[in-house]
């Protein structure tokens, strides 16, 4: 018997984020204005991202701006600059050349000019090597319900990995969720010469088109080899997938990281048990390894991290076995057929097969 939940997923999904020197200490904020900073650059291409947002005084009206027209541009040890534009959403910026990636053992320096004339720098980043993954894998989360007995909830993925043998190693794990799609567009309403409200999907007008997800809430999961030098990473925990009937495809990305990157992120796990994100607002000033060049007394929130990532993906067999299982699937939509939209290419949706989508 299978026990259907009330919650179901959305179709639209929304960004993700992706991401001092020292180990912050917090400490309460006067009221101060300044920008929020959270820039990645990899190996990997379409993976660079840099997001600026202005820091708003604390209190109960606060609101964080994106800050647009700004001149970013990341350079290198060669002293080639890279440029930066707004892309997507407000307030963030891509490459102009799509194709740009770090490279290993490369060092990189990112450069902000705002438009009333403000100048930020980083730190110099050297992009350090990563170790593969070696396998994916889900195992079924079962919770003992009474009167009900066993019942599966989902599905815990985690990864195996081998940590190298030299010391002060640091790691960073994200996932992608891609999921083929007829629509588009949904919304909810009343289909035509029916009574009955419900979703409504606007098809696709290119197939096959994915949607992407990723972690939005909760998503700093960092770790280090100081017990683990040379051995196995295992059982790994990366995420929980709700129960279906169709496969789950999953792309998980082991991300080399420094350990002032390492220090960083573990500021902000501390920080959004309280305000939830790196944005948020929040009572303490959490540093980087940013700087206002133009006034150095100015505060500067956030990170420029420099990884290389090593990806591997694969599908999930829901399979709930003997026990009783929490259904939880998209709701049901029905389709308008009198129109479509693109299958345009963006951060929650694109035309390109996965990597590893093997079917």
């Amino acid at each position: 018997m299978k026990i259907k939940s009330a919650l179901g997923w959305g179709f639209l999904l929304f960004l993700s984020l992706i991401g001092c020197i020292q180990p912050y200490e917090a400490e309460v904020a006067e009221p101060s204005k300044g920008i929020a900073v959270l820039a990645t650059l990899t190996n990997i291409p379409k993976e660079q991202r840099i997001e600026i947002r202005t820091l708003a005084e604390f209190n109960t009206i606060a609101l964080n701006l994106a800050v647009r027209n700004a001149q970013v541009w990341i350079s290198d040890a060669d002293n080639k600059r890279h440029e930066f534009s707004e892309s997507g959403p407000i307030g963030v910026y891509g490459p102009v050349d799509p194709n740009f990636v770090g490279k290993i053992g490369q060092t990189y320096v990112l450069h902000i000019k705002t438009a009333d004339g403000r100048e930020y720098q980083s730190q110099t980043e050297t992009m350090k090597a990563v170790a593969p993954v070696e396998k994916v894998y889900a195992e079924p989360k079962i919770i003992n319900q009474v009167p009900f007995g066993e019942i599966l909830t989902g599905f815990d993925v985690m990864i195996d990995a081998q940590d190298p043998l030299e010391e002060g190693n640091y790691y960073r794990w994200t996932w992608t969720h891609y999921y083929n799609t007829p629509y588009c567009e949904i919304y909810y309403g009343t289909p035509f010469g029916q009574n009955q409200a419900g979703f409504i999907g606007i098809p696709c007008c290119e197939q096959p088109c994915w949607l992407i997800e990723r972690c939005l809430q909760n998503c700093t999961n960092i770790g280090s080899d100081a017990f683990i030098n040379g051995k196995k990473i295992s059982r790994r925990f990366i995420t929980t997938i709700p129960y279906c009937f169709e496969d789950y495809y999953i792309e998980v990305q082991q991300r080399s990281i420094t350990r002032e990157a390492y220090d960083f992120w573990n500021s902000v796990v501390t920080l959004s048990k309280n305000t939830g994100s790196m944005f948020d607002v929040a009572p303490s000033k959490v540093r980087g390894n940013l700087v206002c060049v133009s006034d150095p007394e100015e505060l500067v929130q956030g990170f420029f991290e420099v990884s290389a990532v090593q990806e591997i993906g694969t599908f999930v067999k829901r399979n709930p076995g003997s026990a009783q299982a929490i259904l939880n699937c998209p709701p049901a939509v029905s389709a308008d057929p009198l129109t479509c939209v693109p299958c345009s290419e963006s951060n929650i949706r694109t035309k390109a097969k996965p990597k590893f989508w093997n079917r």
